[in-house]
């Protein structure tokens, strides 16, 4: 399906929150600066979190990321690097869990409907509207509706704001003297569902909740999943920065940026200067990381390369399904992904990062401790490298 190019607003259940989501190829895409918003933290931590899941392989940067171009306030228009919702799902379960999941719930659900639909009119673009008479024939629309929209009259003539919602050069947006014809095709609106058990089918599977009961408990053992997924990543960061700042070895570095010029034409001298330490300290971390697998013989084996992929696909099918595939299903899309290199190549690293990982902490010692949530929260955001 092709691209649709729409924009939604994403707005928080207290009304707190409200962000403009970019719709593309069937997913939503956010910037970094508007994760950073979207989990109430700070740019650099999006940037750090992004890293580390790019480095441990968990996602592939070419597959979640794009350069899209987006219109800013002042009606120029820019390129700017966006990430696809596994992306945003991947950095808010390691930023803030609760708000990932309603930003999930509300992308797969909601979302669904738009990317297959024309424009979408909602409260932010309805604002947008300047002519009052033309924003009141707006208001109440039903489905099927259809209004006769002058454009020109509805945005005052303003000429940046109608190239962007049409998506078309200002010169064009200037000359257009015709009237629209608007036909509402879906009205949405969201409001909270019941604790019957529908909702309970819905979230979890037909029949695997059939209480509030229930509900309370699958919803308490899948933060405490998410939780020690947490702490593991916390942990293997810790080992992560421990062995880049204890290992003591210089890179070539003006070799290795001349490198990374002539192989990235479209890098900028700023892009470069910016990106060079983190991907230091990631070829740091693939020499040692060689070296540990080298001196204690550590294997890597097909079955275990399978079985990682076919358990990330099952991660990737549930956060879009709470119905479970079907395990034959599930191994050939397995065989199928494999059989791309880049898809190969991202398991296998991965796998290597783990077993790397599981060997270190074999042999040091681990100061295990419970903490709360919030404690645990601050230990993160306090930990800088």
């Amino acid at each position: 399906m092709q691209s649709k190019g729409e924009i939604l607003i994403y707005k928080a259940k207290d009304g707190s929150q409200q962000l403009e989501v970019k719709l593309e190829n069937n997913t939503v895409w956010l910037s970094q600066k508007q994760i950073a918003a979207l989990f109430n933290t700070q740019r650099p931590a999006i940037t750090k979190h992004l890293s580390n899941i790019f480095r441990s392989g968990e996602l592939s940067e070419k597959s979640v990321s794009s350069i899209l171009e987006h219109t800013a306030r002042d009606g120029k228009k820019y390129k700017t690097q966006f990430y696809n919702l596994d992306a945003i799902i991947s950095v808010g379960y390691r930023v803030n869990s609760q708000k990932a999941t309603r930003f999930r719930v509300w992308a797969t659900t909601v979302l669904k409907d738009h990317l297959v639909k024309g424009y979408t009119l909602n409260k932010k673009r309805l604002d947008q509207v300047q002519d009052e008479k033309v924003k009141k024939s707006l208001i109440g629309l039903k489905k099927d509706d259809v209004v006769t929209l002058d454009i020109q009259k509805a945005y005052n003539n303003d000429v940046a704001r109608i190239a962007a919602i049409l998506k078309i050069e200002e010169d064009a947006a200037a000359d257009l003297k015709s009237k629209f014809q608007l036909t509402v095709k879906n009205v949405n609106r969201l409001s909270e569902a019941d604790l019957d058990q529908e909702f309970f089918d819905k979230l979890f599977g037909e029949g695997v909740v059939t209480d509030e009961a229930g509900f309370r408990a699958k919803i308490t053992e899948e933060l405490e999943s998410m939780m020690v997924q947490d702490s593991e990543r916390k942990l293997q960061d810790e080992i992560y920065h421990y062995a880049i700042d204890k290992v003591q070895f210089n890179l070539p570095d003006e070799f290795l940026k001349r490198w990374l010029r002539a192989t990235n034409e479209q890098l900028s001298e700023e892009e470069l200067q910016g990106g060079y330490k983190d991907f230091a300290q990631n070829l740091k971390w693939t020499l040692i990381e060689n070296k540990i697998i080298k001196d204690n013989n550590i294997d890597i084996k097909y079955d275990e390369v399978f079985a990682l992929a076919k358990q990330r696909l099952a991660q990737q099918f549930q956060m879009y399904s709470p119905q479970p595939i079907a395990e034959d299903q599930l191994a050939q899309y397995t065989v199928q992904y494999l059989q791309n290199k880049e898809n190969a190549n991202k398991i296998f690293e991965e796998l290597k990062a783990l077993k790397v990982f599981d060997y270190v902490k074999s042999v040091v010692t681990l100061d295990k401790k419970d903490i709360g949530f919030t404690e645990f929260n601050k230990l993160v955001a306090e930990h800088k490298h």
